[in-house]
């Protein structure tokens, strides 16, 4: 853990601090967040290389690892989502666990991650889909979709 990750995750998460303020606050810490985006308090950032578009919402409890985070124009982040972006090539049988790899998530604009859900690294969720509470997403989504479950599946096309 380094001190700009502190400074992020301690003063920019405060509920003290007002949104207008803390946006400002992560720009400084190195977020590249969109113009017109809002970030709630609780949010944790373990890395900066989170790239936003214009208009997004990061709800409370938001969790964004290491790996890089691109979100499209108007996209709307329920609370407690994770964005588990780190994980570990597979060792031997003395710790599975192996090396850590940071994998980059894309979501296209205007999708909407409803609350508690789970995002893997290396997943691109496509434009215009819902993310239903509680999804765990492993694998990349089509446009305009509602996608539900563990593992999310499409249960929905949307116009």
């Amino acid at each position: 853990m380094d001190f700009a990750e502190i400074y992020r995750n301690t003063l920019g998460a405060s509920p003290l601090m007002p949104n207008g303020i803390r946006v400002k606050y992560l720009r400084l810490c190195g977020l590249d967040l969109g113009i017109g985006t809002a970030v709630a308090s609780g949010a944790t950032f373990k890395g900066s290389r989170v790239i936003t578009g214009t208009g997004c919402f990061l709800n409370h409890g938001v969790y964004v690892d290491r790996g890089q985070l691109t979100l499209g124009d108007n996209v709307y982040v329920g609370p407690r989502v994770v964005f588990a972006s780190r994980n570990h090539e597979l060792g031997d049988s003395n710790q599975r666990a192996g090396v850590n790899v940071d994998e980059p998530i894309t979501v296209g604009s205007g999708v909407w991650i409803g609350a508690g859900v789970i995002i893997l690294g290396n997943v691109n969720i496509a434009r215009g889909c819902v993310i239903a509470a509680g999804a765990v997403v492993t694998k990349d989504t089509q446009p305009n979709g509602v996608y539900a479950g563990v593992p999310a599946t499409k249960i929905r096309a949307l116009d």
